[in-house]
């Protein structure tokens, strides 16, 4: 039996997935970082999740915003991407005023020439991980989590949706804005892996307890003895920004709270009696789904144990997911700490659509 969950698995393998695509984007993509600044026409570097829930399916002459939602089957971060330089809005929305769902997003040039470099590159690394894990194995596992997404139902995007502040993903619903399945994207490895992820996360959305991102990510990692509030990030695998943000949604809803360490200047946070309860709950509905799910889907326990060889522990050292992992030296990533072990679920935020919330 594999050593991890089911969900813990497609999930770390689809971060990785992502980060390597991010880093081959980040190589060849004209860009702008506040590392290493860029030319100024150039567009600010996101993650290629904001190719899937935005770009891809924008024509040169552009969509309306709610044709874009029905297409990606998800809402994308619309000022973020005319701030970072990808689409302008037709017609442009007066100051202080919401943009209407009407208005047509354009992609600019810079948009247009990211779209076309970004598009081979999810082929590429699914080239790559077939070289490295093996073409028969890569094949088995996206047939059957193809498989799954399309019998999981139409409620999910072709990518991983952008979060709220309680890690949870947005559920589509098909019968206000009917769309057909778009096979040249669903067919890719990384689509499957996104459409089975939301599934699962909406199915566990409906069993009561906080977002599975949620669970997956914090309260996995949060006790109730106090722990320092620098070390999430790292055992979390997700970032300081993803933390600080998770965390405040829980202080909110009281099932953990912060405060000053005794000594020194540092902070610490706990579960309290209600956050430990509500992690309890959580693990046994992850379990629950589990079954469900290899009961459910022909070959997903196969699909399971393939990923288990795939992905191991999801940590440095003993996975080979991070043979792929090495950034470019000029990258952003190479001039951060390098990571650890990989999310238990991915924390796409609306700061550019990392896996990992960065």
């Amino acid at each position: 039996m594999p050593n991890q969950p089911l969900i813990t698995l497609i999930s770390q393998a689809f971060t990785a997935f992502v980060i390597e695509c991010d880093n081959e984007a980040e190589h060849r993509l004209p860009h702008r970082t506040t590392l290493h600044g860029g030319p100024p026409q150039s567009p600010w570097l996101v993650s290629s999740t904001m190719y899937w829930n935005c770009l891809c399916w924008l024509g040169d002459e552009g969509l309306t915003i709610e044709e874009l939602e029905r297409r990606a089957r998800t809402h994308t971060n619309i000022d973020g991407m005319r701030r970072w330089g990808y689409v302008r809005i037709e017609p442009a929305p007066a100051k202080g005023r919401k943009v209407k769902r009407d208005s047509r997003l354009i992609p600019t040039t810079a948009g247009r020439a990211a779209r076309e470099r970004w598009r081979p590159i999810y082929g590429e690394i699914e080239g790559r991980w077939a070289e490295r894990f093996g073409a028969e194995r890569m094949s088995q596992l996206s047939e059957t989590l193809g498989v799954a997404a399309n019998r999981s139902g139409s409620r999910n995007s072709y990518c991983m949706p952008i979060m709220d502040r309680a890690f949870a993903v947005p559920e589509y619903d098909p019968r206000l804005n009917p769309e057909p399945d778009h096979s040249e994207y669903a067919r890719l490895l990384g689509v499957r892996m996104a459409r089975v992820l939301n599934s699962l996360a909406l199915g566990f959305g409906r069993r009561g307890p906080l977002p599975l991102g949620m669970h997956a990510n914090l309260l996995r990692v949060l006790e109730t003895d106090p722990k320092p509030v620098s070390d999430l990030p790292r055992q979390a695998g997700i970032s300081k920004e993803a933390v600080r943000m998770g965390l405040n949604f829980l202080i909110g809803m009281t099932l953990a709270r912060e405060e000053k360490a005794p000594a020194g200047r540092s902070r610490q946070v706990w579960l309290t009696r209600a956050g430990k309860e509500e992690k309890e709950l959580g693990i046994e509905v992850q379990r629950q789904l589990q079954e469900d799910w290899l009961s459910l889907f022909d070959g997903m326990g196969r699909a399971w144990e393939l990923l288990d060889q795939i992905v191991g522990t999801g940590r440095r050292g003993s996975s080979r997911l991070f043979e792929g992992l090495e950034p470019y030296p000029d990258g952003w990533r190479a001039r951060e700490r390098s990571c650890e072990v990989l999310p238990h679920f991915p924390a796409v935020l609306h700061r550019g659509g990392f896996p990992d919330g960065s």
